[in-house]
């Protein structure tokens, strides 16, 4: 991960600006800023004795926690009274090594990589006279505690499918993806989708938002869907994380295929996907139908038999329909048979008995459109 690290000469200054990100305050006490941290969320000040403890959380691949911290004593309400008098503060590691002091400030800051666990300072408070030893004001022990976020875990399965065009039985040429399974700790991951096609731009959605709750882990039930496009080309889907910190640093990167439960899904559009059939009622791929699935035109106005079969098929179509062409394809869009037939009318046989066993899908054109039959080969 990219860190941010700013010249420490900016401390005093950036002392003084309290319109920067505060992560928590405990009035009159101490309180605790930051500046270009990979910080995504701080926990309201514990109080315990005189341990002042701020739970901080980094994101998941974090090796640390990165940032400018600001340390304020009383609110920025210290004062020393007396002519010439000053504010002295310090700040020191719990083994007693030296992180930084300021002078005639009300805090102090420091440059900090934090690892993950508890981090421990002590906090001093000092006013000082010429001449005269100085008289400690206030002391605190601070504990900047490094967790981090909770990693998250995916499941996901997708499966294209053809949208209809709206009031309509048809297809309308454009796929979605249906998505499956169940995810956690997923607050900022997002599901990418792109081709190559320029006419279909990426597209990002949010893993929460493919359940109603929007719950950070759930189970996605009843299958929810995402994209549209019409083109011809290899739709990829990856996983993104995408983060913005306390203090408005963006992350982003893509997860690793193979990391966190995930899997890189990728899948071709062809001409025999989503074509615009008529009278055709699912809304699944034109290649990978179920068995209940019938087009209303192979009902109605066309027999195919024997289904299955060992070689040949016949194809009766009603009286008055021409069938113009049959191809044959397997469930992966491969185009084994194509065949044209001069004369229309009447029953057209195409063999199958070149074939590996298995199931296949014919392609009927006729006069009144497309028509999409499940064949099984013995």
């Amino acid at each position: 991960m990219k860190k941010i690290i700013l010249d420490f000469r900016t401390g005093v200054l950036l002392c003084c600006l309290f319109f920067v990100t505060t992560l928590s305050v405990h009035a009159q006490a101490v309180s605790l800023n930051v500046v270009a941290t990979n910080a995504l969320s701080v926990s309201p000040l514990s109080v315990s004795g005189n341990v002042y403890k701020f739970d901080v959380v980094i994101p998941y691949n974090a090796s640390d926690l990165d940032g400018i911290f600001i340390l304020t004593y009383n609110n920025g309400s210290f004062v020393c009274i007396g002519t010439g008098t000053a504010r002295y503060l310090t700040l020191y590691k719990s083994n007693g090594a030296f992180v930084t002091d300021s002078a005639n400030s009300t805090c102090v800051n420091f440059v900090g990589t934090l690892p993950v666990g508890a981090n421990d300072y002590v906090f001093r408070a000092y006013c000082t006279r010429p001449q005269l030893p100085a008289t400690l004001r206030a002391e605190f022990n601070i504990r900047i505690n490094v967790i981090k976020e909770a990693a998250p875990n995916v499941n996901l399965s997708f499966a294209p499918f053809c949208k209809l065009i709206p009031d309509t039985q048809q297809n309308s040429g454009y796929i979605g993806f249906n998505v499956t399974g169940n995810y956690a700790n997923a607050d900022n991951l997002y599901l990418r989708v792109s081709n190559p096609a320029a006419a279909c731009p990426s597209a990002d959605y949010k893993v929460t938002s493919l359940h109603s709750s929007g719950a950070a882990t759930a189970t996605i039930n009843p299958t929810a869907s995402i994209y549209e496009c019409d083109a011809l080309t290899t739709y990829t889907i990856k996983l993104v994380y995408k983060a913005t910190s306390v203090s408005g640093m963006y992350f982003e990167h893509v997860i690793n295929s193979g990391d966190l439960g995930w899997n890189d899904y990728s899948w071709q559009k062809t001409i025999h996907h989503c074509l615009k059939i008529v009278g055709f009622k699912s809304q699944q791929p034109d290649l990978g139908l179920s068995d209940s699935v019938v087009n209303e035109i192979v009902a109605d106005k066309l027999r195919i038999y024997p289904n299955p079969t060992n070689n040949d098929l016949d194809i009766l179509p009603a009286d008055g329909k021409e069938i113009r062409s049959v191809k044959v394809v397997d469930p992966n869009g491969l185009v084994y048979e194509s065949k044209a037939f001069s004369s229309a009318k009447g029953e057209q046989t195409i063999s199958l008995a070149h074939l590996r066993p298995g199931i296949y899908f014919l392609e009927i054109e006729t006069n009144e459109g497309v028509a999409v039959e499940k064949v099984i080969k013995n």
